[in-house]
């Protein structure tokens, strides 16, 4: 199932996936989204059976800011381990 909602309440997501079949909210087995709790109140509302998976796209992003600091981390981390090396070896 996809849709465009007019908004992002978690009632009007649920009323959408309560407004399907039966017979084809029986066959959902997993629902992709980001990882807003308005969503996941949804499908654990509506779709019980169904497992919540948080797409790449929005861990990404989410997790984006923290990326460029753990980078510079490890870059100060085997520069220094490479500067001991070449000390030890004298390299």
């Amino acid at each position: 199932m996809l849709a465009v909602l007019p908004d992002r309440l978690q009632t009007t997501v649920q009323v959408f996936l309560e407004g399907d079949p039966t017979e084809l909210k029986a066959t959902v087995q997993r629902v992709g989204m980001d990882r807003w709790e308005g969503y996941a109140g949804a499908v654990a509302a509506a779709l019980p059976q169904a497992s919540i998976v948080v797409d790449r796209f929005h861990v990404a992003v989410q997790y984006q800011p923290f990326q460029g600091d753990f980078m510079s981390k490890m870059a100060l981390f085997f520069n220094h381990r490479i500067n001991i090396f070449c000390y030890e070896h004298r390299i």
